[in-house]
């Protein structure tokens, strides 16, 4: 049976990288490491049995020497710390793999298989969270670490990066699908005003306001004052109303120093030593009261070690100057970095693959 591998592309980034991470928060703890395990194992039997040959494919992008020297950094810590995660390792070859497929096959029109993982998606938001919910604007005494092992804010974190990944190959693969992307984008940021954390409604406006760009450039071109003052204008109510509507805080009594994040990533740095300035600490190592610091930068050091970090840094700052090179527009750098900096929820991760897509693509590969 010849099956195409233009075919298979799109679903096996659905099943395999952009779905699991979206779900995962909806399922039981004690069945969540065998769903690691059974995801990883489906990728690597598709991978062998028809995407075998991709690993052959040339690449003059730096995704292979960036894969091999953290994996080589990350084997280094692993003999400092005595220490290794397995998923460590096979994220980034995973990615490596996902990203040179995207890079020299063409996958088939998928905007429709799209679809039905969002109404899928929805559909499993809505059962686990939107229908449970007491009120969807007021709601001061619920609790939001309703789900398995985390908060609701595992709702945005799949509906944005979903949306993301979406975005990113109806661009690289030429789907024309800017108007089904717009009117999901829309959705999307419904869904996260209700669900109302503050990161996933910046991100949110960001990816509405790329969707509206690229459904309709001419259109902002034409009233670039305009959108201006209407972006302003909507960070503006990120930064200042959502404080005091969501989180029922004034304002005026809002400490930045009291926040969660603030507090893991000061921590990081004050219990620092030589080694773990080099190395990273070992795992289950508190900040604050937290195992990871909210910055996906600080974790990825402590993962792979502080040269593997300084790397990441030089290439996204070659991205941005070498942006013209690139195939992916700069633009999507905004909502990618704005996660960066607030969530750890890349390198390693599922999702990782655009970010190899973003960071590596080329226009002349």
């Amino acid at each position: 049976m010849n099956i195409s591998i233009k075919n298979i592309i799109p679903l096996c980034l659905i099943i395999c990288f952009i779905m699991p991470p979206s779900i995962f928060a909806f399922i039981p703890e004690q069945y969540k490491t065998l769903y690691l395990y059974t995801i990883t194992g489906l990728y690597w039997i598709i991978l062998l049995l028809f995407l075998k040959p991709v690993f052959l494919k040339k690449d003059n992008s730096k995704a292979t020497s960036f894969t091999l020297i953290i994996l080589v950094m990350s084997i280094i810590s692993f003999l400092v710390k005595g220490e290794l995660s397995l998923f460590n390792v096979i994220f980034p070859i995973s990615s490596l793999a996902i990203y040179k497929l995207c890079q020299n096959y063409k996958a088939s029109n998928s905007q429709y298989l799209f679809i039905i993982y969002f109404l899928f998606i929805y559909l499993v938001c809505y059962i686990n969270y939107f229908s449970v919910i007491p009120d969807f604007f007021y709601r001061p005494n619920f609790d939001e670490d309703m789900l398995y092992g985390a908060s609701s804010n595992a709702i945005p974190f799949a509906l944005n990066n979903s949306l993301i990944a979406y975005m990113i190959l109806n661009y690289i693969f030429k789907w024309n699908a800017n108007l089904s992307i717009f009117l999901i984008s829309i959705i999307n940021i419904l869904l996260n005003i209700i669900q109302q954390g503050r990161g996933g409604i910046i991100v949110g406006l960001m990816l509405l306001f790329i969707a509206v760009f690229e459904l309709n450039p001419n259109l902002f071109k034409k009233n670039k004052k305009s959108f201006s003052i209407i972006a302003i204008f909507l960070m503006i109510f990120t930064f200042s109303t959502i404080l005091n509507l969501i989180d029922n805080t004034n304002v005026s009594d809002y400490s930045f120093a009291t926040e969660r994040r603030v507090i893991a990533q000061f921590a990081f740095f004050q219990q620092m030593s030589t080694s773990t300035l080099i190395f990273g600490y070992p795992s289950g190592t508190m900040f604050g009261e937290e195992t990871y610091t909210f910055n996906m930068f600080l974790d990825f050091w402590n993962k792979y070690n502080i040269f593997s970090m300084i790397l990441l840094i030089f290439y996204i700052i070659y991205r941005i100057f070498r942006r013209k090179r690139f195939f992916v527009p700069l633009y999507y750098l905004f909502p990618i970095s704005f996660y960066m900096m607030l969530e750890s929820i890349y390198l390693p991760s599922f999702w990782d693959f655009y970010i190899y897509i973003f960071l590596f693509l080329q226009k002349d590969n």
